[in-house]
């Protein structure tokens, strides 16, 4: 009699014994672990992939050469340091854009080696400069007269604009040093008269819950700990402290009123000065003169 082999898998399969329950473990284990590895695999792959994307995005929103540069702010007076950038940074970046290996492989060293940054004092005078900036497109015919007499007049005005710039940037720290320091001072002063204050006036209240009941006495002091400065005596302190310091105050801002408009005009000059020489750079670069 013939057996057809659906018939004789399934005799065999009835006639063998069921798996133990240990055999059943150790596949669930196998199972559980492949799945785990696969689990970690795939987390550290979106990790390296998460990774990747803010250095690009660093790399992208990277600040271009010339660009003021804003630091933390102070402490006490709550102000931002700048560091303002240079229109002539922007040449000396394109023109080490594309170095030979043996020109980078210097750069490298002498930064590494070198004590202070090799490019500190490259506006330090009107010739170099002018070098730099003429030297950033490249080799050619060299650029007319009138463009280095115009990166001369930008030089000067760039130098005036940023003197301009640190004196106003050192009149207001020194200002909101010193009367954060005196708020800070006036605000403590408040707090402990206020505390004393509120101390004494709960003294009886005090004698009299101790003779009752105790625990009171903890609940009333926290309650007047918390209560220490409410917002009616923040206010009484915000109005006096104002009236107190009216009259600094009003010179402050008479001093930067003055200032900010005495420093619009450098401010536009420079600027303008920057924008036509980027203009006459590129008309002399498509002329051929450079």
């Amino acid at each position: 009699m013939l057996i057809s082999s659906t018939s004789a898998s399934m005799m065999l399969v009835a006639g063998s014994r069921a798996p133990s329950s240990a055999v059943v473990t150790a596949a669930c284990r196998r199972t559980f672990a492949y799945s785990s590895l696969q689990h970690a695999e795939s987390s550290r792959q979106a990790q390296s992939a998460g990774s990747s994307r803010p250095s690009r995005r660093s790399s992208r929103f990277a600040s271009r050469p010339g660009a003021d540069m804003v630091g933390p702010p102070d402490p006490l007076s709550n102000l931002r340091p700048v560091r303002y950038g240079s229109a002539f940074e922007e040449s000396s970046s394109s023109s080490s854009a594309g170095p030979s290996s043996s020109s980078r492989s210097t750069d490298a060293s002498l930064s590494i080696t070198h004590p202070y940054s090799l490019n500190e004092f490259t506006s330090s005078s009107s010739g170099s400069s002018t070098l730099s900036w003429a030297n950033a497109q490249g080799k050619g015919r060299g650029h007319s007269v009138y463009f280095e007499k115009l990166l001369e007049k930008l030089e000067a005005a760039e130098l005036a604009h940023k003197l301009r710039l640190a004196r106003a940037d050192n009149f207001n720290q020194r200002f909101w040093q010193d009367n954060n320091a005196r708020f800070i001072q006036a605000l403590s002063e408040f707090r402990s008269r206020t505390a004393s204050s509120k101390a004494v006036a709960t003294l009886p209240r005090s004698a009299e819950a101790s003779s009752t009941t105790p625990t009171k006495v903890v609940n009333t002091n926290q309650q007047e700990s918390e209560l220490d400065l409410d917002s009616d005596s923040l206010a009484t302190f915000y109005s006096a402290w104002l009236k107190a310091n009216a009259a600094r105050h009003r010179a402050y801002n008479r001093q930067l009123w003055a200032q900010t408009f005495g420093d619009l005009a450098p401010a536009a000059r420079y600027q303008c000065l920057r924008a036509w020489a980027k203009f006459v750079g590129a008309l002399e670069r498509q002329f051929g003169r450079s």
